[in-house]
């Protein structure tokens, strides 16, 4: 049972409204890594990935130091409070609209109670913080190491809430492509390790247009994640994604930056020689124009 009354003690909420969680020495802050659309010749906002950012002694930290120190019951607790964390600072984005993409452990929905409480426990702070259901993207984790009929319950509790449902960091192979197929996910994330190795290949990438195909025919969009220059931008989109994350198109920034809010013209993002144009390049150039 998530105890709602400790994980809103541990939340610090700042005069202009930034929040953040103390977790035993750790102090939490969240961050957002911008994800865009394709539209065109241009990408526009349409959501942001919330992640951590732990600190201790002020200085940052690896996750893996949290996840080191904790126990069983912990972590259902860390997993709650690292949500309502991320939910509290959703308005610090400052651009309406923006889809939510929250990652889920699915190894959690082996406990038919405990994801249900988790879900009931999200749906209660959704409404808090006035976020619609439906912008906030449950991206199931582990996918892989589940039963299809665990994915299914866990699905279906996320769908009832209204939330939209999505599958994290998916690479081709069995039982991976299985299980998403049964679970029909709205968003399919593409793992970025797995997809710069396939973009780095040519016959390799070929085959990325039937495997993003199939996934839209079944109703999910492709979310590639990782895109670290143009040339896998561009494979990425010439294979069908609709969705693009990655350092190219914005780091994960803390809860309070200016987040990007215009579309981003993809001219500006290559050369001639198709390599990056570095960032106060593109400030200049998109200064110019104005």
């Amino acid at each position: 049972m998530i105890d709602a009354t400790a994980v809103s003690q541990a939340i610090l909420v700042d005069e202009i409204g930034l929040a953040s969680a103390t977790f035993g020495p750790f102090m939490l802050k969240s961050v957002f890594q911008p994800i865009f659309a394709a539209a065109g010749d241009e990408l526009a906002p349409w959501g942001a990935e919330a992640k951590l950012r732990p600190l201790r002694d002020h200085l940052p930290v690896p996750s893996a130091m949290i996840a080191e120190s904790m126990g069983g019951e912990d972590v259902i607790a860390f997993e709650a409070l690292c949500r309502a964390l991320h939910l509290q600072n959703y308005h610090m984005i400052g651009v309406d609209g923006l889809s939510l993409f929250c990652s889920v452990d699915a190894r959690h929905a082996s406990s038919a109670n405990r994801a249900l409480d988790e879900l009931e426990f999200l749906s209660a702070l959704v409404h808090e913080v006035g976020l619609p259901p439906h912008l906030l993207v449950c991206s199931l984790a582990e996918c892989e190491k589940q039963e299809k009929t665990v994915l299914l319950r866990l699905a279906t509790a996320i769908r009832l809430h209204g939330f939209s449902l999505g599958v994290d960091d998916f690479a081709a192979g069995f039982p991976a492509l299985e299980q998403v197929s049964f679970i029909k996910p709205d968003v399919v994330k593409i793992d970025g390790p797995w997809f710069r190795r396939v973009a780095g290949v040519p016959r390799a990438t070929r085959l990325l247009r039937p495997l993003f195909s199939g996934f839209q025919d079944a109703g999910a969009a492709v979310l590639v994640d990782g895109i670290e220059t143009a040339s896998q931008l561009d494979a990425a989109l010439e294979a069908g994604a609709v969705l693009v994350q990655g350092p190219l198109l914005g780091q994960p920034m803390l809860a309070g930056s200016l987040f990007p809010a215009a579309p981003i013209e993809r001219a500006t993002l290559t050369s001639p020689q198709g390599n990056v144009v570095r960032l106060a390049d593109r400030r200049r150039r998109m200064n110019q124009r104005r």
